[in-house]
């Protein structure tokens, strides 16, 4: 499965925001949390990135209206992902005893899956990073990441197109 992924980094310009998100995209493939991933400026592949969602800027300020709206929509999927597993975790609790979920009788192993994506913050129910690789799990963490800016750098928002 693909998904766009962002990464809020801080940098001098576009080429090192590029560079900042690298790292963090690149941990994730070697930790495992991601197969691959392909950056925006980077036209070579056939199944990922532009040959897969269309032209998209590499990176963007994130004080721009184009970088508002990519974390906007970031924020809304990690939202809208978290929201569905919660309903699935109420309609589960509110229909089986804790031992019918514990015994897994009815074959509901998706209360053990649906607990671990709500406690994930890396990975595919995760679309926004700060600088350090962290999810941006809610409105109080976006607006801590964004507050904070080292010294004569930019804040921009990089995205990628990640493969799980």
């Amino acid at each position: 499965m693909h998904m766009i992924i962002r990464a809020i980094v801080f940098a001098d310009n576009g080429e090192e925001a590029i560079e900042e998100a690298e790292i963090i995209f690149e941990r994730f493939v070697e930790e495992g949390v991601f197969d691959y991933y392909t950056l925006f400026n980077d036209g070579t592949s056939k199944v990922s990135g532009v040959a897969r969602w269309g032209e998209k800027p590499a990176f963007l300020l994130a004080k721009s209206k184009e970088g508002k709206r990519e974390i906007s929509q970031a924020m809304k999927a990690t939202k809208k992902y978290f929201f569905e597993n919660i309903k699935e975790l109420r309609n589960l609790l509110k229909n089986y005893s804790d031992d019918e979920i514990f015994e897994d009788n009815n074959g509901w192993t998706d209360f053990r899956y649906r607990c671990y994506h709500l406690g994930r913050s890396i990975g595919s129910d995760v679309f926004l990073y700060n600088y350090e690789g962290d999810g941006i799990l809610n409105k109080k963490q976006l607006k801590e990441i964004l507050s904070r800016k080292p010294e004569q750098k930019k804040v921009y928002v990089v995205p990628a197109d990640v493969h799980y």
